[in-house]
């Protein structure tokens, strides 16, 4: 078996680390859950429902392109295309 190389390797560390950080960042808003759920009259459950949501969608997400850069898509292309999507999804709101 080939042994991956040290930048592989810290690649795949600093990878694992940002999508870490962003499921993180999801997080910082839930001292405000009770005041989100007060103004849009809506109870606490609700709103922790729909803040959990990203993080299910991310669940899925992994395992297909997990399975779409083993088998069909090469990795340069998919990371071009992920960068695109995430551009629009963070300029459409």
């Amino acid at each position: 078996m080939d042994v991956p190389s040290k930048s592989y390797i810290s690649k795949t560390r600093i990878g694992v680390l940002a999508v870490s950080a962003m499921g993180m960042a999801a997080l910082a808003i839930t001292p405000s859950y009770a005041a989100i759920a007060q103004n849009f009259g809506l109870n606490n459950t609700s709103v922790q429902m729909l803040t959990s949501l990203p993080n299910l969608f991310m669940m899925l997400a992994g395992i297909i392109i997990g399975k779409l850069t083993t088998t069909k898509i090469n990795l340069k292309t998919l990371t071009i295309w992920a960068i695109i999507l995430i551009c629009l999804g963070a300029l459409c709101p």
